[in-house]
């Protein structure tokens, strides 16, 4: 007998550990649940701040896509709620079975653990509707177009060199590929390089064209050796630097045209804004500098020549501190020498945190709804040129640039330079073989010349079908 309540009491004392475990098993459960939660709210919370932050700044197309990203955290949140409700309820299920008290006091954390979760959910989910009230009014735009580099023939040998640096180092491809990855655009914007007969830049609203002058590029460097003593690597430095921050001033005007952008004040110191943002936020600021630099250098002429009060365009000595005073904004530490060593004035520098921070605000602002991708692009500096410098000023073509560049004579009996092999009218969309009977018809005062069909075709010509 005693030995049978023995085994009774062995069997009693098993059970109950049995049931001990259980019941400590599913409280484990609940908590490594739990655990992913707090997780998933702490990732839930940070995108918060994100999304009101990019809205706040205009950068509409990344708050949408971090939107995504929320609603689907929050569905996960949605399901891992489920599953702690359904471990909670396991839990009170064999605490009952239990019969022991000791444990109601876990499954009265867990209910307000279940009930501030649920409480969360609500706000979610009140969040990504919020947000998409926000943006009921913003269009979505459809990218029919792209930035595209064109080069013109050249004529005079003075510029030859410059069209062979520019198409080897791909200076401009180089940042456009980027761009037209990043920006939604109605239409095709032509960067065109030429002759103009004087030193300039300009965009045409008539053409849809960006006009990039080779006299300006002289007229850069130029000024750069006649101001300050430089080897020909920084000559080419400062070349590429006020390049870049003259083409995406152009580019600027271009965005305002054909994308309706509205703008208040001078157009000119707008288009220095964004040319501004664009470079330093894509990790150039040594570039701005170098176009404040170039402006400096320009404003010793101002004081000789005489102020223009009636231009379009500020007086180039403003230009110059407006861009110190930006670079400056955009981080104060890294860039506190412009005060000391460009005398970047104290009481300006006071400013230029809010000047910038508004700049961008805005710009990103109207840029937003054109913005398809994170944007970032790439320069060409001289480091990454492998040696391609600019060699001395030719007097003839070398044969290896012939050879390059050699064309069908029938294109130069008709006015081409050397280089070209096809033609087109102004008065046409149609490019032809120099040597066939529709070319003789050309006036010589319609005449376009190509260097090959890829360039007759980037500026809008397409193949005779005769």
């Amino acid at each position: 007998m005693k030995r049978l309540l023995f085994c009774l009491l062995i069997l009693f004392l098993l059970i109950g550990c049995t049931d001990f475990e259980l019941v400590d098993g599913a409280l484990d459960e609940t908590e490594i649940i739990f655990e992913r939660l707090e997780k998933v709210t702490n990732q839930l919370n940070d995108l918060l701040v994100e999304i009101n932050g990019q809205f706040r700044t205009g950068e509409i197309n990344n708050a949408l896509k971090n939107v995504d990203r929320y609603s689907v955290l929050g569905a996960e949140y949605d399901k891992l709620i489920k599953e702690y409700e359904l471990a909670t309820q396991n839990y009170k299920n064999l605490v009952t079975d239990s019969g022991d008290s000791t444990f109601l006091e876990n499954v009265k954390v867990l209910d307000s653990n279940l009930k501030t979760l649920k409480s969360n959910k609500k706000d979610f989910k009140k969040n990504i509707k919020n947000w998409e009230e926000l943006v009921q009014g913003i269009e979505v735009i459809e990218d029919n177009g792209d930035f595209k580099v064109i080069y013109e023939q050249v004529t005079s040998p003075t510029f030859f060199k410059f069209e062979k640096y520019f198409r080897d180092s791909q200076i401009f491809e180089a940042p456009i590929e980027g761009l037209n990855k990043g920006l939604s655009l109605p239409k095709d914007i032509g960067i065109v390089l030429k002759e103009c007969g004087e030193s300039n830049a300009f965009y045409d609203s008539t053409t849809s064209q960006i006009y990039l002058c080779y006299e300006l590029f002289t007229h850069i460097i130029d000024v750069f050796q006649d101001t300050v003593e430089l080897e020909e690597e920084s000559n080419e430095a400062s070349l590429l630097s006020v390049t870049y921050f003259v083409l995406f001033h152009e580019m600027g005007h271009a965005l305002v045209d054909v994308l309706n952008l509205p703008i208040t004040g001078k157009e000119e110191d707008a288009m220095d804004q964004l040319s501004t943002m664009f470079l330093i936020e894509g990790g150039y600021s040594d570039q701005v500098l170098e176009g404040a630099n170039w402006f400096y250098l320009n404003s010793q002429n101002e004081q000789q020549d005489g102020l223009a009060f009636w231009d379009e365009h500020s007086l180039d000595s403003q230009r110059y501190y407006n861009l110190l005073c930006w670079t400056y904004g955009k981080n104060p530490q890294e860039f506190d020498y412009l005060i000391t060593e460009w005398k970047l004035p104290k009481e300006r520098a006071e400013k230029c945190s809010y000047e910038y921070a508004q700049l961008y605000g805005s710009w990103n602002y109207h840029l937003a709804p054109y913005i398809k991708a994170n944007m970032s692009f790439d320069l060409i500096e001289t480091e990454t040129l492998e040696k391609r410098k600019l060699e001395e000023e030719p007097e003839s073509i070398n044969e290896d640039y012939t050879e390059e560049y050699s064309g069908d004579p029938a294109c130069e009996l008709l006015g081409c330079s050397i280089g070209a092999q096809l033609v087109g009218s102004e008065n046409s969309d149609i490019y032809h073989e120099c040597g066939s009977s529709y070319a003789l018809r050309i006036n010589p005062e319609n005449l376009l010349c190509f260097s090959d069909e890829e360039a007759a075709i980037a500026y809008g010509y397409k193949a005779s079908k005769r």
